[in-house]
């Protein structure tokens, strides 16, 4: 089944795995073995990441204990990067979790944090 939702391709977060958060203990194994700092891409094709990103950023918008939070899902070369302030600790593990069960992403960059999320720069004039 697939949702029309716009989800952008932004390679540079994706190959920035270094200043990824790592998992903690309450993170299940699969998505503990999905988030790491060695991040490597997967294979590339532009339509099969925007049906991966679709598919999770359905998944992530669609989830009851998600609907209130601000997480925003990108897919580059099978690299999910999450992104956003969300609630608390356990909204993080649950979406790590969702991310970790859509196939096809070979790895996940975790730039979720506690606490408002961030505004968007405003649009050049």
């Amino acid at each position: 089944m697939k949702f029309a939702c716009s989800v952008l391709v932004c390679a540079a977060l994706a190959c920035a795995p270094a200043f990824a958060d790592e998992p903690s203990e309450t993170t299940p194994a699969a998505a503990r073995a999905k988030t790491s700092a060695s991040c490597r891409a997967g294979n590339s094709g532009f339509f099969r990441d925007q049906g991966l990103g679709m598919k999770l950023a359905s998944k992530l918008k669609f989830r009851k204990k998600l609907l209130s939070e601000q997480i925003d899902a990108r897919v580059s070369n099978g690299v999910a990067t999450l992104s956003g302030g969300v609630s608390s600790q356990q909204v993080i593990v649950l979406a790590l979790n969702i991310t970790a069960d859509v196939e096809g992403v070979q790895c996940i960059n975790n730039f979720l944090r506690v606490g408002p999320p961030t505004p968007a720069p405003e649009p050049l004039r």
